[in-house]
């Protein structure tokens, strides 16, 4: 692949052309190809067509793999090269495979159990260490956040998850005290008061002062480490440049000016380095 390094894009096959979802990803593929990275995707429509496209707009080289089970799927036309395998499975595990590093959009199961496998295989040391971007928002106080929390909390009782990480939008719109409590005190009562605590990384509509905010663990600082398991960690800064290698401050670089917005932090996970990016989709 030329010695280029290559960023897979995980993301549903369902927005189409002028959907919001749709163009955040022809933006993230834009960047993508302007910082010098090869694009890798599931090669279908949606999220897939859209980072291909971004990346062919800005000059870039784009790969798709694809599968003979998904026979009514239809390989998109900004694919520069198609890298075909039998079953689902070796989709995935070529589209990992590939990469240098992820991103993950707005999908389905099918993103989840991407996203999942990713993030197993980077803790259990199956591959090197990669960075891996999360895309998304969070707080809206809306009757989907207060069902997700109840989700979240019918499956805690049956997967006691150690703990949730928050990946910007914390609080949309206001953040007066009682928005504090009706967009995440209150639908999330039953895991904080289970003792479940959240992480928070700051999105491009947070106000800076909620890393203040005890319960987004976040102890004043805007970047920084934590061990799940309680030990101590210490604070990560980028900026200063340690505990990142070339490549990973490289694709952190063109996900931070993605669509020109400097919302991007981090958060270090046992090994692997999960970057929390914001710009407007649930994930």
């Amino acid at each position: 692949m030329g010695g280029a390094l290559v960023v897979t894009v995980f993301g549903s096959s369902r927005p189409h052309e002028g959907d919001a979802d749709y163009e955040e990803a022809r933006i993230l593929g834009r960047s993508l190809a302007k910082h010098g990275f090869f694009v890798c995707s599931g090669g279908y429509g949606g999220v897939m067509e859209a980072v291909s496209r971004g990346a062919k707009e800005a000059g870039g080289k784009t790969f798709g793999v694809t599968a003979e089970f998904f026979k009514a799927a239809k390989l998109n036309a900004w694919i520069d090269v198609e890298v075909r395998r039998e079953s689902w499975e070796e989709r995935l595990f070529e589209l990992i495979r590939r990469a240098d590093g992820f991103v993950a959009c707005k999908g389905g199961t099918g993103t989840l159990v991407e996203l999942a496998v990713v993030w197993e295989m980077l803790n259990k040391s199956v591959m090197s260490e990669k960075p891996f971007a999360v895309l998304g928002d969070f707080g809206t106080g809306s009757e989907g956040q207060y069902q997700l929390a109840a989700q979240m909390v019918k499956t805690h009782s049956t997967f006691p998850f150690e703990m949730v990480i928050l990946v910007g939008d914390n609080l949309y719109g206001s953040e007066r005290p009682q928005d504090f409590a009706n967009k995440f005190e209150t639908p999330y009562k039953a895991l904080l008061d289970a003792k479940v605590p959240f992480y928070a990384a700051l999105g491009n509509h947070d106000d800076p002062n909620q890393r203040f905010y005890q319960q987004f663990n976040m102890s004043g600082k805007r970047y920084y480490t934590f061990q799940p398991d309680g030990q101590s960690g210490q604070r990560h800064d980028r900026r200063s440049g340690h505990e990142a290698d070339d490549r990973k401050t490289e694709v952190y670089d063109a996900l931070q000016h993605y669509g020109g917005l400097g919302a991007m932090k981090s958060l270090r996970v046992h090994k692997p380095t999960l970057y929390l990016a914001n710009r407007g989709s649930h994930c």
